[in-house]
C-alpha cells in the first residue's frame, strides 16, 4: 500500500506507475492522479506534445535514424533529441542527457566568443561551463583563501 502525494487516498501499488521500467520504486502519484497532471501539461503546451510526439512516431518507424553519438560531446549512449522550434518537429539536436541538461540550464548567450550557447563540434558548451561554473568557483576558493 501507499500514499498518492495529490489525492492523499492510500492505494495499493498495482495503482501506481513504476519510476522506471526496471526499477523497484514507484511514482508519488496513483495512475489516475498521474493522467491528470499529464494531461493538463499537454493541453498546456500542445505544440510541444505534438512535435514530440510526430518525432518519436518517425523515429519508431525508422524514417528518422538516431545517430550514435551525442551532437555535442561525442559520447555514445542514450539521445534526447532536443527541439530548438516545435513548429519544426524532425528538426533536433540529439544530445546525451548532461549535455541536454546543460543546454536547458543555462539557455543563453554564451560569453565565449559572443556565440549562442549551442552544442557545436568546436566545444562551445564545455567552454561555457568551464567559464560559468569551474572558474568562478575556483576564483571564490582563492578569494576565500586569500581573505
Amino acid at each position: 500500500m501507499k500514499q498518492c502525494t495529490k489525492c492523499k487516498k492510500t492505494k495499493p501499488l498495482s495503482d501506481f506507475y513504476r519510476a522506471s521500467k526496471s526499477s523497484k520504486y514507484y511514482r508519488s502519484k496513483c495512475k489516475k492522479c498521474q493522467i491528470e497532471y499529464w494531461d493538463a501539461r499537454q493541453k498546456q503546451e500542445p505544440i510541444k506534445y505534438s512535435a514530440r510526439r510526430k518525432l518519436r512516431t518517425k523515429v519508431a518507424s525508422g524514417t528518422i535514424v538516431k545517430p550514435e553519438k551525442c551532437e555535442c560531446c561525442k559520447k555514445k549512449g542514450l539521445l534526447h533529441g532536443h527541439h530548438d522550434d516545435y513548429s519544426a518537429p524532425f528538426k533536433v539536436k540529439w544530445l546525451c542527457p548532461s549535455c541536454h541538461s546543460l543546454l536547458h540550464r543555462k539557455h543563453m548567450k554564451c560569453i565565449v566568443d559572443g556565440c549562442e550557447l549551442r552544442p557545436c563540434s568546436k566545444g562551445c558548451c564545455a567552454k561555457h561551463y568551464y567559464i560559468m561554473y569551474v572558474k568562478p568557483r575556483n576564483l571564490l576558493k582563492q578569494a576565500m583563501r586569500t581573505a
